[in-house]
């Protein structure tokens, strides 16, 4: 009878150690999927950072080859100061 017991009391024991176990697992998975979680949204938002940098530069860059361009038609020839006296002598 003692022997059935200790027996019993051990299979208690050990299914008291698994259970302790199983919810270790099962806390440190939360904790890891909460962690997964907190990372994928960080990268989520640096990637949106990231993303509205990116579209800006290139908005900038497009603002800047447009005004280079613009600029660049706009500018008219200098006009060549033609010397009166001259004139009135080819005339």
């Amino acid at each position: 009878v003692s022997n059935q017991a200790q027996l019993m009391r051990r299979h208690q024991n050990i299914k008291r150690e698994g259970e302790r176990e199983i919810r270790a697992i099962e806390r440190e998975t939360r904790h890891t999927a909460m962690n997964i979680l907190r990372i994928q949204s960080e990268y989520s938002s640096k990637m949106k950072k990231f993303e509205s940098m990116e579209e800006e530069s290139r908005s900038n860059h497009r603002e800047t080859v447009i005004s280079q361009n613009k600029h660049s038609i706009q500018l008219k020839r200098p006009k060549v100061q033609k010397d009166k006296k001259a004139v009135l002598l080819f005339r």
